[in-house]
């Protein structure tokens, strides 16, 4: 029951969540220890609601940046982005009591 409810208290924050606008502004301002400081945070607590596909984007962003490769991992945040609207319009939706969109594939 717990757990439950921090669940939900998380889904709740997650689409407002300021971090993910900093997150942006940080690497397109080429911060690499703020991107990757707010990268491990939000990929944590995109865990932590079971959104897999961001976490593994997240992840896989934060290897490319640490490797050196900070213009792939500019290149991946079209794909960030519209993994992040899709769950926050869906998160918005389900909390609002309408039915979830379909899977993004």
């Amino acid at each position: 029951m717990e757990a439950e409810k921090k669940f939900f208290a998380e889904l709740r924050r997650l689409p407002d969540d300021g971090r993910f606008e900093a997150f942006s502004s940080a690497l397109l301002a080429g911060d690499m220890e703020q991107v990757l400081q707010l990268a491990y945070e939000l990929e944590s607590r995109f865990r932590r609601v079971y959104a897999e596909r961001l976490c593994t984007l997240f992840s896989r962003q934060i290897v490319l940046i640490m490797e050196g490769h900070w213009d792939l991992s500019i290149e991946m945040m079209p794909e960030i982005f519209t993994e992040y609207k899709y769950l926050a319009t869906t998160i918005r939706k389900y909390l609002h009591g309408e039915p979830p969109a379909p899977e993004n594939t």
